[in-house]
């Protein structure tokens, strides 16, 4: 019907039908052609709903992800300077150099 009421000013010479066709139209597909449109932007609306969503969710994992390693250079930095003041020390008994070498080897395989 819609390619009918396009095509019919050419096609027809009688007014009357033109209008009487438009008016069939409307009456017979408006309701559809309306929720046709109504689904389009639900869909649309949906999408970029999505899109949104997963964006936020992209940036939240990054965030987290930035923390994560701020929070384990802060941890090498301090076992770092703790393991330089170990060594430092002078006068340790065996039991602490034992801690001293566990200690290293914790910081060897957490800070590469």
């Amino acid at each position: 019907m819609l390619e009918a009421q396009r095509t019919a000013p050419n096609a027809v010479r009688y007014q009357p039908s033109f209008a009487e066709l438009r008016r069939n139209y409307q009456e017979q597909c408006s309701e559809n052609q309306a929720e046709a449109r109504r689904r389009l932007y639900e869909e649309k609306r949906k999408s970029q709903q999505q899109t949104a969503e997963q964006e936020r969710e992209m940036k939240k994992q990054q965030l987290l992800s930035d923390n994560a390693a701020k929070l384990k250079s802060a941890q090498c930095i301090e076992m770092r300077e703790a393991l330089e003041a170990r060594k430092r020390r002078t006068h340790m008994t065996d039991g602490e150099i034992r801690d001293l070498g566990l200690f290293e080897t914790r910081y060897k395989e957490r800070c590469p």
